[in-house]
């Protein structure tokens, strides 16, 4: 899997069991902090965390690091009731290939800079009709060209 996927899976696994990253990282016999950086991705789990994390959502260390899918569920995300229904997955080949585009996006977006209000802007503009979302994407971009704009002239 790749390392910046499993944080995902961590916090999504955690929450959809209304665990705490205290009791987690009890339960794996390491620091709250600790922990908290695997969540981050500043850490990369041992082998045997992964075992005890895999032993306490009991599922497999497989399903745990699927490099393919990996699950994420509507409360995670986004508001549950939009009239759009967000999709339960997300396709890391898609995923890297948007992570391609972000890289060669002007300014270069730095992927690791993506925040979870990000990911839950993102998935409720997924839930926007098709229209709604053009007017975001005009928005926007009527938004950064101002932007820019002020910087030259303040340069």
């Amino acid at each position: 899997m790749s390392l910046s996927l499993l944080p995902l899976k961590l916090i999504e696994l955690r929450k959809k069991h209304n665990y705490t990253q205290e009791y987690v990282s009890s339960y794996i016999h390491i620091s709250r902090g600790g922990y908290s950086q695997y969540e981050t991705g500043k850490r990369v789990p041992s082998s045997e965390s992964l075992l005890k994390l895999a032993e306490l959502y009991n599922i497999s260390i497989n399903q745990l690091i699927n490099p393919h899918i990996i699950s994420v569920s509507d409360n995670f995300l986004s508001d549950s009731s939009a009239a759009y229904p967000a999709t339960n997955s997300i396709d890391v080949y898609k995923l890297k290939d948007l992570g391609i585009l972000l890289l060669n996006s002007s300014p270069p977006l730095d992927i690791q800079s993506i925040t979870q209000n990000d990911i839950n802007f993102l998935s409720n503009y997924k839930k926007l009709s098709p229209q709604d979302q053009e007017d975001i994407r005009l928005f926007v971009s009527c938004k950064y060209k101002n932007q820019v704009k002020r910087n030259k002239k303040e340069n």
